[in-house]
């Protein structure tokens, strides 16, 4: 944006000021703003003798984690759009026999589960992630290569399901990874040339996008940035640890907002009121601080305006504000556990700038 910035931005520019004086404060934060008319805000911010930001936030790849979630559910939308794919139909119809053997072995019943509610998060079905044997395993054997099998049995030794299907919201990676075999199931193809093919990457101009470790990276782009769980740099983790759909995808802040800016523009769905069915549908609440989910992504509203977005375990934030034309993005590629401020809490100060006077 020209240096006469809008009131909003200054106020926003001198809230994350404030914030990096605070000892919750995560370095650095990559920050990328855009509004409906091609104006563009791009911040390295770092505290003084921390380490440094990328020179070029917009460009440097990251694992984008969990916002690979709306990829997933968006090209299950398109499924459902040109190959009649039901989503209201059970699990049992779409997943390959090993996956609903241990559903069935470990309570479930693939029978009563949709796909909308594995979208929703209302399925019931526990999260691998949530595991203390998960956890365990990836810092004791970073390079282990894990299969999809192997993480949902990690959530059938959870136990029983945590509610009856459709009842209540609880988050699961597990349910995005099943969905991820759902879309190969379905298009017949690899998640990762699902995901390309159904949200039409070329068109959209992801050319920065890709599945970790299964598509080769986009040559020329800096390195991807260093993501720290605890004090540990996690670019050892093999990418297997979050691959199947309930992460994966490596992409930048300015595909982000491509890809996000061409969800709510209209250019994703094919038709027009795909979008518009699922943001005015009754949402699954999510019991914690008005946040719902839509089976698409999250919504909260905040200061008076209606956010929508996804956040990833890295400090991760994607988001859109359609009444005022803007999508924010941004990371930390650092875990919630490195601090205390985060991708939630940059979304109110977001919000609150541009509703203040």
């Amino acid at each position: 944006m020209s240096t006469n910035q809008p009131d909003w931005l200054q106020r926003f520019d001198a809230t994350l000021l404030r914030r990096m004086k605070s000892t919750g404060w995560r370095d650095p934060l990559m920050l990328h703003v855009t509004d409906s008319r091609g104006g563009a805000w791009i911040r390295s911010l770092a505290r003084e003798g921390t380490t440094a930001a990328p020179a070029l936030p917009d460009t440097t790849p990251f694992r984008i984690a969990s916002v690979t979630k709306v990829h997933v559910a968006a090209a299950l939308m398109r499924m459902a759009e040109t190959r009649g794919l039901q989503i209201e139909s059970p699990l049992s119809a779409w997943l390959t026999a090993p996956t609903l053997h241990l559903l069935t072995g470990g309570g479930y019943d693939p029978q009563s589960i949709t796909i909308a509610q594995l979208m929703r998060h209302s399925s019931g079905l526990r999260d691998h992630c949530s595991c203390d044997a998960f956890l365990d395993r990836l810092l004791r054997e970073p390079a282990h290569r894990w299969s999809r099998l192997e993480q949902v049995q990690l959530a059938m030794a959870l136990g029983a399901p945590l509610c009856a299907p459709g009842e209540t919201f609880h988050y699961s990676d597990t349910g995005y990874i099943l969905l991820g075999e759902i879309l190969e199931q379905a298009s017949g193809l690899s998640l990762a040339a699902a995901l390309r093919s159904l949200l039409s990457f070329e068109r959209l101009g992801l050319h920065r996008t890709w599945l970790d470790a299964v598509e080769p990276a986009v040559p020329g782009l800096p390195a991807c940035a260093p993501q720290f769980f605890r004090d540990i740099d996690a670019s050892a983790f093999d990418a297997s640890f979050d691959l199947f759909g309930g992460g994966g995808l490596v992409s930048t802040l300015a595909d982000l907002d491509r890809f996000f800016r061409a969800l709510f523009d209209g250019r994703v769905f094919e038709r027009a009121d795909t979008l518009k069915r699922l943001l005015d549908a009754q949402r699954t609440p999510c019991g914690f601080d008005d946040f719902s989910h839509n089976g698409l992504m999250f919504h909260r509203s905040l200061a008076g305006l209606d956010c929508w977005g996804h956040t990833g375990f890295w400090g991760v934030l994607a988001a859109c504000i359609p009444a005022r034309g803007l999508v924010l993005g941004a990371t930390f590629n650092r875990s919630r556990q490195e601090g205390t401020y985060g991708p939630d809490e940059l979304l109110d100060d977001f919000a609150v700038s541009l509703s203040s006077p």
